[in-house]
């Protein structure tokens, strides 16, 4: 038998999939949730980049954690933006461990702290 592959190439739900009760990033983040236990997820960076918005937008923290190991799976690097969305997530939550892990994972990656990541973790110190 052969594992379940999801292929997704586009970062926008079709049309019909649309309605006005039913905001985009609910919908990209049902596709998360559909395709969770799937062992093989081939999607291309700007659908990672969505769902991970979409994400934010529920703060699901354990979600975008996930999303980005993912991510970091498929050989696609985070940008900056991407790590300071979901820091913030993990800050608005109360994880500041783990924020400061994904840190010191950017630093590592040969990223830099710039003001916004640096002011997002001064703001989970103030919480």
């Amino acid at each position: 038998m052969f594992p379940a592959i999801v292929c997704l190439n586009t970062s926008t739900p079709r049309t019909s999939e649309m309605s006005s009760s039913v905001p985009c990033y609910m919908l990209q983040a049902e596709f998360v949730r559909k395709t969770e236990g799937c062992h093989y997820l081939l999607i291309i960076i700007p659908s990672y980049a969505v769902a991970i918005v979409a994400l934010c937008k529920l703060r699901d923290a354990d979600r975008l954690l996930l999303v980005l190991r993912k991510m970091d799976d498929a050989g696609f690097a985070p940008w900056d933006f991407t790590y300071n969305s979901v820091v913030d997530v993990l800050v608005k939550e109360g994880r500041m461990e783990e924020a400061l892990h994904l840190k010191d994972e950017m630093l590592a990656a040969g990223k830099k702290m710039g003001i916004v990541l640096a002011t997002t973790l001064m703001h989970g110190y103030c919480l």
